[in-house]
């Protein structure tokens, strides 16, 4: 089974764990998982459990196509209904926990941090010195808080 990705609860479901494969499986693996599958839970077979064989079913739609898969890794475990439909509501709904408290919190944090220092030397070289890319890519950096302090690092 896969490993880490998503949930399998009735809010959302993890495609590879319905699949009974791992998360770096190839579409021949996943293909030969699904009619396996198929072979074993076709409704002829278990007439009181089509929901199975209709999340098998949707698994392998996305699972197999490899443009889909691609877009389902990158989103994580799909909602049920469509994310496509309202993206925005679909990133909300996986993105609850974010607060504006929770991202104050991680700034507080951030700042003055090995992680810091390091990203901003990073970007530092990579814009040849550009205080306003630097500031506009490093996170929770502010030029009126922080320009002094960047200076005493750099």
């Amino acid at each position: 089974m896969e490993k880490g990705r998503g949930k399998a609860d009735g809010s959302t479901r993890c495609l590879y764990k319905i699949l009974g494969v791992e998360y770096v499986a190839s579409t021949k693996e996943i293909r030969k998982a699904y009619i396996k599958h198929t072979l074993e839970l076709h409704p002829n077979k278990n007439p009181e459990d089509k929901d199975t064989m209709k999340k098998l079913h949707d698994a392998f739609v996305i699972l197999g196509d490899p443009q889909k898969r691609a877009l389902y890794d990158g989103m994580g475990c799909v909602e049920s209904g469509d994310c496509r439909a309202s993206p925005y509501d679909c990133c909300r709904r996986r993105n609850e926990h974010v607060t504006l408290d929770n991202i104050e919190s991680f700034c507080e944090h951030h700042r003055g941090s090995e992680a810091e220092v390091k990203d901003l030397k990073g970007l530092y070289m990579k814009h040849g010195g550009n205080m306003d890319k630097v500031f506009a890519n490093l996170m929770c950096s502010e030029p009126r808080e922080d320009s002094h302090r960047f200076m005493e690092v750099l």
